[in-house]
């Protein structure tokens, strides 16, 4: 994958291990207003065996990570994976503070939501912290509504955004909400 994104940025495929990488060295540049705290802190050997062994466990599923590049430097990242039979979670998508407000979020959800759809999903997921307008604007924008509140012990209060990708379901969704045409 070596596709247009906006201008001259790019988005290519990244490996696992590449992304990684980069997330590893970006972590505090792009997730300033995130809260690091150590959730297994405190935690006793056995308990971390036992935790260690259920993460192992859990069914890896289809996953994606692009980066977003201008030329050969790497600017951001978004990476996906299926959640369940119909749902492309977006787990995470970061960009350099030098190159954010420049339409690269807003140009990427098309390209997500044309992927998902053609890989047959039914909908995708996301949850933000509730404060970051500069995410959830233009998911709201892109067709995505919401459909979750929930508080969580290590970011917050989140908000979860959902994008139908059939008329049918997203109508469905609009109805379920109380919604009325």
């Amino acid at each position: 994958m070596n596709n247009p994104l906006l201008d001259d940025y790019k988005l290519r495929e990244l490996t696992v291990e590449e992304f990684y990488a980069v997330y590893s060295e970006r972590e505090s540049l792009y997730f300033t207003t995130s809260t690091r705290d150590d959730l297994d802190a405190g935690l006793q050997g056995e308990e971390r065996e036992r935790i260690a062994a259920r993460r192992a466990a859990f069914p890896h599923a289809e996953r994606f990570q692009w980066g977003i590049y201008i030329g050969d430097e790497i600017v951001g990242w978004t990476v996906a994976q299926q959640s369940d039979h119909d749902t492309l979670l977006m787990r995470n998508t970061a960009i350099d503070p030098a190159h954010r407000g420049k339409g690269l979020y807003t140009a990427l959800l098309p390209i997500v939501i044309e992927h998902a759809r053609s890989e047959g999903y039914q909908r995708i997921q996301s949850t933000h912290l509730a404060a970051n307008n500069a995410v959830i604007v233009p998911k709201l924008k892109a067709g995505f509504i919401i459909t979750g509140l929930n508080v969580n012990e290590k970011f917050g209060l989140l908000v979860t955004l959902t994008c139908f990708l059939t008329q049918g379901r997203h109508h469905l969704a609009l109805k379920r909400i109380g919604f009325r045409d």
